[in-house]
């Protein structure tokens, strides 16, 4: 597998995934999954972690750092047909963002963070909304949505989530403030989700 270069934190992402087993509570729970969702996939470990623990499922990767989706494809090749990534934020509707590399947390790559674009920029990257992106899987429900979208999580659960949350089975999300752990609960009290800890993620079963 493929970490990256100089200041990567490929080798942080491996130790959380491969070593410490931040997955294990939800991939313990859920018997079976068919269609997972990485959201944020970065390097993809997160996705090869899923596709080895579920030799059935299907893997949609989406990652807007174009650097990070370059690795991603070559550790996602040896899976063929069954993971395809796309280059793309997560964003609560389709629109055009910048990248916003080395200003949040440690400043490496798995930190990269998106923002809407300003009049006179040329977008880095398109934005898509979960509908547009549970249309590109093969099933029309998702068993599991993992999402590590460095605080664009409370754009993505802070509207119209009703056409897209009675979709997904089981969440898995990691929160990165205090506001956006309002927004998600807030969005997920209509459903019905267990929820405990699995590593640094929040898992909604």
């Amino acid at each position: 597998m493929i970490s990256g270069v100089r200041r990567s934190s490929g080798p942080q992402v491996f130790d959380q995934l491969f070593i410490n087993g931040d997955l294990a509570n939800l991939i313990g729970r859920v018997r079976e999954a068919r269609t997972i969702v990485d959201l944020g996939a970065n390097v993809g470990y997160a996705s090869i972690v899923f596709l080895n623990a579920f030799p059935d499922a299907y893997v949609l990767a989406v990652e807007p750092d174009s650097r990070n989706a370059v690795l991603c494809a070559c550790n996602l090749a040896p899976y063929g047909n069954r993971a395809r990534l796309v280059e793309a934020a997560a964003w609560s509707r389709s629109c055009d963002l910048m990248l916003v590399r080395g200003a949040f947390r440690d400043g490496k790559e798995w930190a990269t963070q998106v923002r809407p674009v300003q009049p006179g920029e040329v977008a880095d990257v398109k934005a898509l909304d979960m509908p547009t992106l549970l249309q590109m899987c093969p099933r029309p429900v998702v068993d599991i949505l993992k999402i590590d979208i460095e605080g664009a999580e409370s754009t993505l659960f802070g509207e119209d989530t009703e056409r897209w949350l009675k979709c997904v089975r089981n969440l898995c999300v990691e929160i990165h403030s205090t506001e956006a752990a309002s927004i998600v609960e807030r969005a997920l009290r209509g459903f019905r989700f267990e929820s405990l800890q699995s590593g640094e993620f929040n898992v909604y079963l």
